[in-house]
């Protein structure tokens, strides 16, 4: 078996199945790689949103399926405005990964702020952490301020960082009156008085969340849709959100009226990014490539080496604008090229029985 060196490859470049974390160092899944070209008005787009402080943004796709590059796009808006260490902006991200209920989703992006250090700074700005010193903190933004909410953030800021989050989804049994969209809400602007930063919260997979309610559920759905509306309404804070056609389907099942007065109607607030021609599926698996090549790489070899530039537009081809299909059909023809020590080039000829074919994803088995 040969080594992937072989190659023209530091590494293997392309991960089966993948999905998008930013939370990850693995450059293959955290978004870092992403060719600019082929989604350069949908991220243009989005950006510009953002920076026109637009309350709530919805990333989709004509498509059902999984892998046409939503979670890509969002990633690359995260690593821009990461990028901008000094910014008014401070983005967080929140994979919704079986996830059924809205309190569940808030535990997660509080779990976020942590690792950002935003309870951290809330907490430095209370000093002290008295009753008297967290009413105060609540009183340069609220008129009015319950003993409960005082204790309920009291209980959340003295906590070590790793409990806080914990504490936080279990507030309800000890303070049965309050919400906990009350406390985030709290939360966020207590970052926000003394930080002067806007928090931009990127929900991906968030179609998950949405299309897991129906029948009864339904209603909770649409009262747990108001309440995340009501919030980046209210806030210094914008959502993006992934969505499908699905997923349209009922967040529009809420009354017109109730989701224009949030700014939350899909109409005017989706941005639907292109299905990628061969052409754009070629350039980002390029990409990913470009990434792995060693120092010393041969810069006259092509840049679809080691795939032969026929191979590459074959799997574009049949890939019908899927991006993750074309860089998990790429993975599976490199390792079974290395197992076979095939190669380098890895042409089309490598490809011609069809049973490697159907094992490597290029065609399906007749049923």
């Amino acid at each position: 078996m040969k080594d992937i060196t072989s190659y023209g490859l530091t590494s293997v470049p392309f991960k089966s199945g993948s999905f998008v974390n930013p939370n990850l160092t693995d450059a293959r899944i955290n978004g870092k790689i992403f060719f600019r070209p082929v989604m350069k008005e949908s991220l243009d787009e989005l950006l510009h949103r953002i920076d026109t402080k637009r309350k709530i943004t919805y990333v989709g796709f004509e498509d059902t399926s999984r892998g046409y590059g939503k979670s890509a796009v969002l990633a690359a808006a995260y690593w821009e405005l990461k990028s901008k260490s000094k910014g008014n902006v401070i983005p967080i991200w929140v994979s919704i990964i079986d996830f059924r209920r809205m309190e569940q989703v808030l535990v997660r992006i509080v779990d976020a702020m942590v690792t950002e250090g935003i309870l951290k700074t809330i907490k430095d700005s209370i000093g002290e952490l008295t009753q008297d010193n967290v009413r105060k903190r609540l009183s340069d933004f609220k008129i009015s301020v319950s003993p409960s909410e005082v204790s309920a953030l009291r209980e959340i800021l003295k906590q070590e960082e790793n409990y806080m989050p914990w504490r936080f989804s279990n507030l309800r049994r000890t303070y049965k009156q309050l919400s906990l969209f009350e406390i985030f809400v709290d939360l966020v602007e207590l970052y926000v008085d003394k930080s002067n930063q806007r928090m931009v919260i990127f929900l991906d997979q968030f179609e998950d969340f949405v299309i897991y309610h129906y029948g009864s559920r339904l209603i909770d759905l649409t009262e747990e849709l108001r309440d995340v509306m009501r919030a980046a309404a209210q806030l210094p804070m914008s959502m993006i959100m992934t969505i499908h056609p699905d997923a349209e389907v009922k967040i529009q099942q809420m009354p017109e009226k109730e989701l224009i007065s949030y700014g939350a109607e899909i109409r005017g607030n989706v941005i639907r990014i292109p299905r990628l021609d061969p052409q754009g599926l070629i350039g980002v698996a390029k990409c990913y490539l470009a990434e792995f090549r060693p120092e010393n790489f041969d810069k006259n070899k092509r840049e679809s080496y080691p795939f032969d530039e026929a191979l590459l537009h074959e799997v574009a081809e049949r890939s019908n604008g899927n991006l993750r299909r074309m860089l998990t059909v790429l993975l599976n023809i490199l390792n079974e090229a290395m197992s076979a020590d095939y190669g380098p080039p890895i042409d089309s000829k490598y490809l011609k029985d069809t049973r490697l074919r159907i094992r490597v994803g290029l065609e399906f088995q007749e049923d």
